[in-house]
């Protein structure tokens, strides 16, 4: 029974280590001689395919209503994978905001556009405004930090509404700032479709697993 138990672990071990999770710098605003992202809903920066784990990218924003309050960056999220996460790592401004302005919008589509300026996301001067015209939305802000998963969030707000994990695509993230200057980090995760193999040896481990604890608490109950 002891090696039973021991192979179990091991396949569970192989399983998990499948999907352990790394961090990749994929674009540092902060860096010494990065460029800026894009502020330009039509032409996103491209910061290219995303490896499996984590993908993280920091960026600067000014403060609202001026130039430069708006980061637009696009990724690709290969083919046998899917994005299952965004993550915020960091949320900091420079001087503290208002009450009402201590949070930033995310927008995500799943083109290598996005189709609203600022101006356009103006809702109460916008009457044109069509939130079927992008995948979803949401405010984000300090009380995320350090860890908070805010895609599902993203994608149950505004927007056309999805539930996450999103299939592998071309993505453009959107953030527009509320109030002042802002500096943020966020990871944007992405996983493997599990194999099928994988599948059916965690699926055997757990039946095994759950067998022998039956057969013990029979053996106990029988004493």
């Amino acid at each position: 029974m002891k090696r039973f138990l021991l192979v179990l672990s091991i396949v569970l071990l192989i399983v998990s280590r499948s999907t352990a999770e790394s961090v990749t710098v994929l674009y540092d605003e902060t860096a010494m001689g990065a460029s800026p992202l894009s502020s330009d809903n039509l032409l996103p920066t491209d910061l290219g395919v995303l490896t499996m784990g984590r993908n993280r990218v920091t960026g600067v924003i000014s403060r609202a209503f001026i130039t430069r309050d708006v980061d637009v960056f696009q990724f690709e999220v290969p083919t046998g994978f899917v994005f299952d996460g965004v993550f915020v790592i960091d949320y900091r401004y420079t001087s503290p905001p208002m009450p009402n302005e201590a949070n930033a919008f995310l927008g995500i589509n799943n083109e290598d556009t996005f189709p609203y300026d600022v101006e356009g996301l103006d809702i109460n001067n916008n009457f044109d405004f069509d939130q079927n015209l992008f995948l979803g939305g949401s405010l984000f802000g300090i009380s995320d930090v350090p860890t908070n998963n805010i895609l599902q969030r993203i994608g149950n707000v505004t927007g056309r509404m999805f539930t996450a994990p999103l299939p592998a695509d071309t993505y453009t993230v959107y953030i527009q700032q509320t109030g002042p200057e802002n500096r943020y980090t966020l990871d944007f995760a992405v996983s493997a479709v599990p194999e099928p193999a994988h599948v059916s040896l965690a699926a055997i481990a757990m039946v095994g697993i759950a067998a022998y604890r039956r057969r013990r608490r029979k053996k106990l109950i029988a004493l």
